[in-house]
């Protein structure tokens, strides 16, 4: 299962370093005004492995860099001016939503612009034992057919589930719990997903990126579970049951307070895996420097279930055009490069991916003077 952008940043934490194994502490939080931006990759599994458990590991990304074109300082810049994934960490005093979390402590900022333009505040806590998700306020903004749509929600999380467990030590482990409800588009269904996450701090050592080298960094481990009911609203009938489960990957260091990698290894019928670099920067996240104007795409069967067709028209040629599988979390899941399209009409085949659980999913498919979405709904 692809992790949630918003859940991968609230493991922001600090490392004290013991002789032998560093030990994840309590005893630092993030301040207000820390900003990281992120940046996702294609990789494949067999050039950069995981490695085994345990002490004296050596973790080497930086051969990644040559599937980019720039150094990596000035892929930073370009993601400088425009981000389309930054976290920030903020006062939660005066925000949206932010009278329904007296407790939180402090509040971290996700700015999502993959199809349209979100602002996540996930409002956090942190008691004895690590740091709670008190729940989320999402303001988002999106044009349709030349007519603006802002959407506020704030969601309180009844039973705030432990976000990352705090002191942490070597071989030890913690289970993170969520649940959602979400209802189908023809409002005929009900769909409840709940899903469960055993972290285990299982391996150190060295780690080199392109954007940094690590001589100190800890491996966690993700074993999730995600399993899906949906029902008839009018007869209360099961529809479908199912199950899937996953192993995914993360590293830190004692000098970032987020995730330097996000690891997630291809799922069944996939060859490539995602790898997500985390780079802290003095970015401005501006709303206005962010937001970027959406072409027309259509995707063709919709409902799908294996592949659709994928239509738009480009103003100029394009030497690489990508196009991005997201769910309704913000969690990405396939990825495809067209490679040098000629401007004009253009139509391209999108694969889904297999045991791909049914719902509304987003298509964004990008280039250097293109940009667009649509939904797909998959049965």
């Amino acid at each position: 299962m692809k992790k949630s952008l918003v859940l991968s940043v609230l493991t922001i934490c600090c490392f004290t370093l013991l002789k032998a194994q560093p030990v994840l502490n309590s005893n630092i939080i993030p301040g207000p005004g820390s900003k990281w931006i992120g940046l996702f990759l294609e990789f494949n599994p067999e050039q950069y492995p995981v490695g085994t458990t345990g002490g004296g590991q050596s973790w080497d990304f930086t051969g990644i860099i040559d599937s980019l074109e720039g150094s990596p300082e000035e892929i930073i810049e370009e993601l400088k001016e425009e981000p389309f994934l930054a976290f920030e960490v903020v006062d939660p005093s005066g925000l949206i939503g932010a009278d329904s979390f007296p407790d939180a402590d402090f509040a971290i900022r996700t700015l999502i612009d993959f199809f349209f333009f979100t602002d996540i505040y996930s409002f956090v806590e942190q008691r004895s034992d690590g740091l709670y998700d008190l729940g989320s306020t999402s303001i988002t903004e999106l044009e349709i057919l030349g007519v603006f749509i802002e959407d506020t929600s704030t969601v309180v999380n009844q039973m705030p589930s432990l976000e990352f467990k705090l002191p942490l030590s070597f071989n030890e482990h913690f289970i993170r719990i969520d649940e959602e409800i979400d209802e189908d588009v023809d409002f005929d269904t009900k769909t409840v997903s709940s899903s469960r996450d055993s972290i285990v701090y299982d391996a150190y050592g060295s780690l080199s990126t392109p954007f940094g080298s690590f001589d100190e960094a800890v491996r966690f481990t993700h074993y999730s579970t995600e399993n899906t009911v949906t029902t008839s609203l009018s007869t209360g009938s099961v529809l479908s049951n199912t199950n899937t489960s996953s192993v995914s990957y993360e590293w830190y260091s004692p000098d970032q307070l987020a995730p330097l990698v996000d690891y997630d290894p291809p799922g069944v019928g996939e060859e490539a895996g995602i790898l997500t670099f985390y780079i802290q920067t003095d970015v401005v996240l501006s709303n206005d420097e962010v937001k970027r104007e959406f072409s027309p795409l259509s995707v063709a069967p919709n409902p799908a279930k294996e592949q659709v067709q994928v239509t738009f028209s480009l103003e100029n040629s394009e030497d690489r055009t990508q196009a991005y599988l997201f769910d309704m979390k913000g969690r990405m899941l396939a990825t495809e490069n067209w490679n040098g399209l000629a401007s004009g009409p253009q139509q391209q085949s999108f694969s889904l991916p297999n045991q791909l659980t049914p719902g509304t999913y987003v298509l964004l498919v990008r280039g250097a003077s293109f940009s667009g979405y649509q939904k797909v709904v998959v049965r």
